[in-house]
């Protein structure tokens, strides 16, 4: 009993060496290049942890620890690395981006190569994302990427060597090629049919061509209509029709076309009367959309701004002027006007504002350096020694010389009639100090002139002051002359007159007719067109600031109404005054008007009004509803680009015809993408109501419209889309190289298919002789024996889907590829002898592992076994 218990030990550790070749096999580790597809694991949604998904790429075995990765934001065609972790975590600044993922092979493991994956844009949460992905792209979540070289990585399986065909030797494989050789012609063998392969998923089905990457859009983040018009021609090749571009553009002259405005130059502490005119620009809708200007307020320029929207084609004029109370600068401002739609015009504006001008202060007369003092003369030899020469004194300072200087010397203040109530103009006259010291000047005097106060106290040689003079209002009839004389203080004292000016004004009989008008400027603000009541009225003073009684004629205005003057009659320094307002029932528009006040004596005076009527409200009366949409090809994507939806629709308003955008609700439509039957549905949708637009008696603004999608028509594909991949045309292989190709046949990836559709599927190729396949993949790989020209057949035939399955139609395309091969560097002169046509090799693996060693313990465990059992049935 104690003995079969041992040999039933011995026979379970045999048994269980035996297992240990599919242990093994089952832990390959992964080596060669990256391939397949790789997929990011998570949704493109903030707060998510996003990682790598390698269950579609090649070799198997591929994890985390084979590869490095590099985490990249997407913004058009720009990259922002993100890092360089195995996982990366959505943020808010990813909100409408795509986030693409490198991965790199880690050749110290024996993995290269490169795969990219890219997420459809962030959402902000998952369940945003996920319903992206099943309305928009059911099956497509991912871009499939390949390796950077753009090559398909081959098979290691149904590796197949055709030997040359002239040689009966036999070639003896070295253990890593372990691949199939197929016989030559003369021999007549056949080779095996290559082993079935599951395609990867996706293939047939929406395929992603190789160097190309699939971007998903959320439904509310769909191509806006410029970026669909600049694909229009693309989408035109595609079926679909490109729709209407929308442009936002406008133009802004200036009167003279320069497109400057120079108001030229200012003294600092001008008046309103003092600034320059208004200058006018004018802006134009070039654009095909209404455009609505925002309001702006330059900090140096007062502006007048666009208080309406602009349909296309419209144009505006508005005036524009330098502000009150700029200080001393060269302002040079561009003035920008900018709309909600995006276009945008400007103008340069340009005011020079300086100090009022002085005389400069001359330089001060340096004092004289005092003599230097000679060296003294040297004692001659034999001479007695003269007296040293006495150092002279120092010169002393000059006496002070006092001299000033008026500029201009002679005032003349011309004529003024008797009774004048207003004296001429001031003039300015400038006294410099021309002394070499200081100098102060006594206060001025003068009988019939107003002179201002001088305030020259210790006036520094070559400094200047200024006073002012102008003749005293009330004079009688003659004429003036008066010398008006400076003096200097000396030493506490008056001296002598060092200048003088000489003043003229004349008084004699003349009547002067004068008026003046007060608030120079009357704004009367803004209101609606249809205002039921004007603004307040404003009242004008007139003033007679001549010598004659005036008498005035009553004001009259274009779109202002002039109340009655409290005074026809003026005399000298009398005033009188009347009220303004504007007229009622005034268009919309800007109103800027110039009312003169005049008298019989032909004396005038104006005032500027200026009133400004907007645009009055617009309401809403009703939705057109949009013609029905027809026609739409099958298929088309569900989106309002895809069923041609329109993007505006038209509105009755108390002011006609209007157009307004529409949003529709293509989500919650009836249309079946996937149906290859002809759909009629409604699309309803939301409208938007222009700018200035409202909607009192709150009319719906839901609207739909009828769409009819078309059945789809049968697929006829060209057999000149028939295809060889992975052998190259004219190719230049080796004796040592194993070639891997794949048959592409045209349409064999109609995934699902209507009666009438048409296909071609590889049925058969060959290499010296033919091999045949039964199903995909539509793939081989095989080694010629032996250097020469040879040619790749492919034979494809021709299938009708008759509404249940696929059925040959009898007709065939064939495509060949020529290659040719020449001796590898482990090639002989002596010829190996070929494999015998029935003569099997086992299928490459990838594994190395010595398998014999495995097979004799099995072997040794199997006898043990029978050896035990017969020793039993003996022993009964």
């Amino acid at each position: 009993m104690k003995g079969k218990k041992i040999l039933a030990v011995i026979m379970t550790v045999f048994m269980m060496l035996s297992l240990l070749p599919s242990m093994v096999f089952a832990a390959a580790v992964p080596s060669g290049e990256l391939g397949g597809k790789l997929k990011i694991k998570g949704a493109a949604a903030v707060g998510v942890t996003l990682s790598a998904d390698y269950g579609k790429v090649t070799p198997e075995g591929v994890t985390d620890d084979y590869v490095s990765f590099k985490w990249s934001r997407k913004n058009g065609e720009e990259l922002t690395e993100l890092g360089t972790e195995k996982t990366y975590k959505v943020t808010e600044e990813d909100l409408g981006l795509e986030i693409v993922l490198e991965v790199t092979g880690a050749e110290a493991q024996g993995v290269t190569g490169k795969l990219t994956a890219t997420t459809c844009p962030v959402a902000a949460t998952e369940e945003e994302a996920e319903k992206h992905k099943m309305e928009q792209h059911a099956d497509e979540n991912e871009t499939e990427e390949v390796p950077e070289n753009g090559e398909e990585q081959p098979k290691e399986e149904n590796v197949e060597e055709i030997p040359a065909p002239e040689e009966n030797a036999e070639e003896i494989p070295t253990p890593e090629e372990n691949a199939e050789e197929i016989p030559a012609p003369e021999e007549n063998t056949e080779g095996e049919t290559p082993s079935e392969e599951q395609l990867p998923e996706g293939t047939e089905e929406n395929h992603i061509p190789q160097g190309e990457e699939e971007v998903f859009y959320p439904e509310e983040e769909q191509p806006s209509e410029e970026a669909v018009s600049e694909e229009g021609t693309n989408s035109e090749k595609n079926g679909e029709i490109a729709t209407t571009e929308y442009k936002a553009e406008a133009v802004l002259t200036t009167e003279d076309g320069t497109g400057v405005l120079d108001f030229g130059t200012l003294f600092y502490g001008y008046t309103e009367e003092e600034l320059p005119e208004e200058q006018y620009v004018t802006i134009k809708n070039t654009g095909n959309i209404e455009l609505n200007f925002a309001n702006i307020a330059p900090e140096s320029f007062m502006v007048q701004d666009v208080e309406n929207p602009l349909k296309p084609g419209e144009e505006v004029t508005l005036w524009i002027i330098p502000r009150m109370g700029l200080t001393p600068w060269e302002y040079d401002d561009t003035l920008s006007y900018t709309t909600q739609e995006g276009a945008a015009v400007s103008v340069q504006a340009k005011v020079s504002v300086k100090e009022p001008e002085a005389t400069p202060t001359p330089e001060a007369t340096p004092t004289p350096e005092a003599t230097p003092t000679p060296e003294a003369t040297p004692t001659p030899e034999a001479t007695p020694t003269p007296e040293a020469t006495p150092t002279p004194e120092a010169t002393p300072t000059p006496k002070p010389e006092y001299k000033l200087s008026a500029s201009p010397e002679t005032l003349d203040f011309g004529k003024a009639g008797t009774g004048y109530t207003e004296a001429p103009a001031a003039q300015t006259v400038t006294v410099t100090n021309e002394s070499n010291a200081k100098l102060s000047i006594m206060e001025l005097q003068s009988q019939n002139f107003t002179v201002s106060a001088l305030n020259a106290s210790d006036l520094e040689p070559g400094a200047s002051v200024a006073f002012t003079v102008e003749p005293k209002t009330g004079l009688a009839k003659g004429e003036y002359v008066e010398t008006i004389y400076l003096y200097p203080v000396i030493n506490g004292e008056a001296g002598e007159a060092l200048a003088s000016v000489t003043a003229k004004f004349t008084v004699e009989d003349v009547k002067v007719a004068k008026l003046t008008a007060a608030p120079g400027t009357l704004d009367f603000g803004k209101v609606q067109a249809g205002y039921a009541e004007a603004p307040g009225t404003q009242t004008v003073t007139v003033t007679n600031t001549g010598n004659m009684v005036l008498h005035l004629n009553q004001p009259s205005a274009g779109s202002f109404e002039a109340g009655a003057l409290s005074a026809a009659e003026l005399a000298p320094g009398e005033s009188g005054s009347f009220t303004l307002v504007p007229k009622k029932d005034l268009g919309e528009g800007q109103y800027l008007e110039e009312i003169k006040v005049t008298s019989q004596e032909n004396a005038e005076a104006s005032v500027t009004a200026s009133f400004l009527v907007t645009k009055n409200t617009v309401k809403l009366k009703g939705i057109q509803k949009p013609a029905d949409i027809k026609d739409i090809k099958n298929g088309v994507e569900k989106s309002a680009a895809g069923l041609k939806l329109p993007a505006t629709v038209e509105i009755d308003t108390t002011n006609g015809k209007m157009k307004a955008n529409v949003k529709w609700d293509v989500a919650g439509c009836a249309y079946n993408v996937s149906s290859k039957e002809s759909q009629t549905f409604d699309v309803t949708g939301t409208v938007s109501l222009p700018k200035g637009i409202e909607n009192p008696d709150n009319v719906s603004l839901y609207t739909s419209v009828k769409v009819t999608v078309n059945a789809r028509s049968a697929a006829v594909p060209d057999a000149s889309q028939n295809k060889i991949t992975g052998i190259a045309s004219d190719g230049k292989y080796t004796t040592e190289t194993k070639i891997t190709f794949e048959a592409v046949g045209a349409g064999m990836d109609n995934a699902d298919p209507v009666k009438g559709d048409m296909r071609y599927l590889p049925a058969k190729w060959n290499v010296l002789e033919d091999r045949s396949w039964e199903s995909a993949p539509y793939s081989a790989t095989f080694r010629m024996g032996q250097s020469g020209d040879y040619a790749l057949k492919v034979t494809f035939n021709q299938q009708k889907y008759d509404g249940s399955k696929w059925t040959n139609t009898g007709a065939t395309d064939v495509k060949q590829v020529k290659f040719s091969v020449s001796n590898g560097k482990g090639a002989t002169a002596t010829p190996i002898p070929a494999q015998k046509a029935n003569q099997k090799k086992p299928v490459l693996t990838g594994d190395n592992t010595m398998i014999l060693p495995f097979v004799i313990i099995l072997a040794v465990a199997a006898l043990c076994i029978v050896g035990v059992v017969v020793y039993r049935k003996r022993k009964k």
